[in-house]
C-alpha cells in the first residue's frame, strides 16, 4: 500500500502550484522554523527541536491537542545539551557516548523514508480527540521542510553531479556541508548500542544545520570521536537521480509562474 504522506509529498513535487505554495516565503511552517531559537555553539544549555514542536507553533493549535503533540517526538526530534544528546525522544548522557557517526543528510531523509516514519506515527498514535488534525499538521511540517530543503540543495547537487558524476568520494566531499549526525554509539546496560536518527530527525538537521554543528562541537569537547560515513556508489547514484527529479519539479514551478530564469522554486 502506498503511504499516505508519501502521496502528499509526490503530489506536492508533481504539482507546480502546490510546490510553490509549500515553499513560498511566509508559510506557517517556514515562519515557525524561522522563529525557532538555535543552539549556541558551544552549547551552554539543553536545546530541543521536534516536528511536533514546530506544529505546536501554529497559532491555531488547541491547547488540549498541543499536549498530545509530543507523542510524536519519537518520530522526529533532536536534543543537545552540555551533558546530554539524543534523537526521537531517547536522550543519552555524553558520558555513555563512545562515537558519533555522520553522513550526507539526504541519504537518510528521502521522501520514502520520511513517508514510512510518519506512517508509523499515524498507526501508533491513540485514537484521541484531535488525532486527524494532529496527523495533518505533522504531515504538513514534514512535506514543507522536505520541499524547502530540496529546493535549496537541488542546484548544488546537480552542479556536483556534473563535476564528479563517477566519483562518489568527491561527491561526498562536495556535499559534506549537508551532513547530519546519523547515529550515536553508546554503552548500554547490555553492551554496545547504537541510537539511529529517524528520517525526520535527519530532516530537522538539514533544516537547522546549527543543530548538527552543536552536536559535533560538544562531541569534541567530551573527547568523543566522530566518524563520517562516505557515500558509496549506490548512494551517490540515488542522490544524483533524486536531484534530477527535484530539478524537473522545480522547472515545472518556474514554467507555471513564468519565471524560467530563476535558480530556485
Amino acid at each position: 500500500m502506498e503511504h499516505r504522506v508519501g502521496r502528499t509529498v509526490r503530489r506536492s513535487l508533481a504539482s507546480a502550484q502546490r510546490l510553490a505554495e509549500v515553499v513560498r516565503p511566509g508559510d506557517w511552517v517556514g515562519r515557525a522554523v524561522d522563529a525557532l531559537p538555535v543552539p549556541q555553539v558551544p552549547v551552554v544549555e539543553p536545546w530541543h527541536v521536534s516536528m511536533a514542536g514546530i506544529a505546536e507553533r501554529q497559532v491555531l493549535v488547541p491547547g488540549a491537542v498541543a499536549r498530545r503533540l509530543h507523542a510524536f517526538d519519537r518520530f522526529g526530534a533532536v536534543e543537545i545539551g552540555p551533558d546530554t544528546v539524543g534523537f526521537d525522544g531517547e536522550v543519552l548522557d555524553w558520558s555513555r557516548v563512545t562515537r558519533v557517526r555522520t553522513q550526507v543528510g539526504w541519504v537518510t531523509a528521502s521522501a520514502t523514508a520520511l513517508d514510512r516514519s510518519l506512517d508509523a506515527a499515524a498507526t501508533t498514535l491513540p485514537r484521541v480527540p484531535g488525532r486527524r488534525w494532529l496527523l495533518e499538521r505533522i504531515g504538513e511540517v514534514g512535506v514543507s521542510l522536505f520541499a524547502a530543503a530540496a529546493s535549496q540543495d537541488v542546484d548544488d547537487l546537480l552542479a556536483a553531479a556534473r563535476i564528479v558524476s563517477d566519483d562518489p568520494a568527491a561527491l561526498d566531499t562536495l556535499l559534506r556541508a549537508r551532513r547530519v549526525v546519523a547515529a550515536i554509539e553508546y554503552r548500554g546496560t547490555r553492551g554496545a548500542r547504537t541510537l539511529v536518527a529517524s528520517p525526520s530527525a535527519a530532516l530537522l538537521q538539514l533544516s537547522l544545520p546549527t543543530a548538527t554543528t552543536a552536536i559535533l562541537d560538544t562531541a569534541g569537547r567530551h573527547g568523543v570521536p566522530v566518524l563520517h560515513e562516505p557515500l558509496d556508489e549506490h548512494q551517490a547514484g540515488v542522490l544524483l537521480a533524486r536531484g534530477l527529479r527535484w530539478r524537473a519539479a522545480a522547472e515545472s514551478v518556474w514554467a507555471a509562474s513564468g519565471d524560467e530564469g530563476s535558480t530556485s522554486p
